[in-house]
């Protein structure tokens, strides 16, 4: 089954009818949707080697990500276009440049619009953004989230995320990386955006989980850009952000996976196949972002980190993230243990199911530990 969805995937991306019929239909249908491929692959089904029911479910499932594409297109645009009359610089991040990239925008799915902005501007984004029918849904220290229409938006600060030492410090600047599209619309060089991408695809390795389509995206990404991004400084940057054994092992799995294949892989470069076959299964399980209905998302945080720490920066999120969530604390930083206490009384009353289920994967990621740690050795992170 795992195979069938990996040769379909293939014929979805050459855009061609896939002449085999599909085994235990039900399994596969979650293994496609976990694996975020359903855009992909179902243009490539041949409706006569399947059952209508099945069908019929896969094309209700494609139809979602059609309609998501549009309605988040339309609002990539509708920020642009209020960015740009403001005077805001901007980069559109991730998926949103992604789904540029693929043969048809649908094809990669996405949670979220990400965009980068200068710190200056939060204030003013805010502005505009209630002004424009977006609501707040969080603050952090990284990014602000909003939703518009039940499309979900983060607005960053910064792309970097303290992994290690070396990434922090490495992604600390990308307004040095800035390239003008037009007007106040920016793009990152692409050498640059290549390796956050890897370095963005780590940090969910690491702290939630990744599906098969995260790691596709690499590829698709790498092969687009092949002429334009420059091997010399790709070299120096992953091995300055420690992230070359990864990026060596993405592209080795897409190639034996999905048939794509970059220059830009070391030729001498093998995985074995206990190590194929050991990637492919945790992203078979984890699903999307660790969405995977038999994944306990929560085990890869106590990996690097004890059970205990993990709850503590649940518990007593940085001052950074503290103030970004209730702003007046900046004004009066005294009240910090007040405003523990208003977070610890939303986290148990407001969230109750979601914190308590998060407390019970918690509890039971002793048992996928081990495996996971020798996975992340493997993978260089």
């Amino acid at each position: 089954m795992i195979q069938t969805l990996l040769n379909l995937t293939k014929y979805g991306l050459k855009n061609e009818i896939y002449p085999f019929p599909i085994d235990n239909e039900k399994e596969f249908l979650k293994l496609a949707y976990e694996s975020g491929l359903i855009g992909i692959i179902f243009e490539s089904i041949d409706q006569n080697k399947v059952s209508a029911s099945f069908y019929k479910d896969m094309q209700k499932l494609f139809y979602n990500f059609v309609g998501k594409d549009n309605a988040q297109l339309a609002l990539i645009n509708k920020m642009d276009k209020l960015f740009n009359d403001n005077e805001i610089r901007h980069t559109f991040l991730k998926g949103s440049h992604l789904k540029q990239l693929y043969p048809k925008s649908y094809y990669r799915g996405m949670g979220d619009i990400d965009c980068l902005v200068d710190k200056k501007d939060i204030k003013k984004i805010g502005k505009l953004f209630r002004e424009s029918g977006f609501e707040v849904s969080s603050k952090s220290a990284e990014h602000d989230v909003y939703s518009f229409k039940g499309n979900m938006v983060e607005i960053h600060r910064t792309i970097s995320h303290s992994l290690n030492k070396r990434t922090e410090e490495f992604f600390s600047n990308p307004e040095a990386h800035l390239i003008l599209i037009s007007d106040y619309k920016y793009r990152l060089d692409y050498t640059y955006e290549g390796v956050y991408l890897l370095h963005h695809l780590s940090k969910h390795v690491l702290s939630s989980g990744i599906g098969l389509r995260s790691l596709l995206d690499i590829s698709i990404f790498f092969k687009h850009y092949e002429k334009e991004i420059d091997p010399n400084r790709l070299k120096t940057y992953l091995l300055t952000s420690g992230l070359d054994n990864f990026f060596d092992i993405v592209l080795y799995f897409n190639q034996v996976s999905f048939e794509m294949t970059t220059s830009f892989l070391d030729k001498d470069f093998k995985m074995s196949e206990h190590s194929y076959n050991n990637l492919l299964n945790y992203l078979i399980t984890s699903g999307i972002h660790g969405k995977g209905v038999g994944f306990n998302e929560m085990a890869p945080r106590t990996v690097h980190e004890s059970k205990l720490k993990v709850l503590l920066r649940v518990l007593f999120p940085n001052w950074g993230n503290m103030k970004m969530m209730y702003p007046w604390l900046k004004y009066i930083p005294v009240l910090l243990p007040i405003a523990y206490l208003f977070r610890w009384f939303k986290l148990v009353f407001l969230k109750t199911r979601n914190s308590f289920k998060k407390l019970s994967k918690l509890s039971k990621s002793k048992q996928d530990k081990e495996e996971l740690k020798k996975l992340f050795d493997e993978l260089g992170l």
